[in-house]
């Protein structure tokens, strides 16, 4: 079973935007950061408020 949900800080979402922006797939950014798929693309989304 899962560990529970992970929150990712400000700095994590800049992170997983800055991996985007060099080519990561979601896929591969989810993993590295260790939260769901779902959860990147939802940062993604948001991009124009966190940054």
């Amino acid at each position: 079973m899962s560990g529970g949900r992970k929150f990712l800080t400000l700095e994590e979402r800049v992170k997983c935007l800055k991996l985007f922006q060099l080519g990561k797939s979601s896929r591969v950014i989810a993993s590295e950061l260790c939260v769901g798929r779902t959860q990147v693309q939802s940062v993604l989304k948001h991009k124009r408020e966190i940054m």
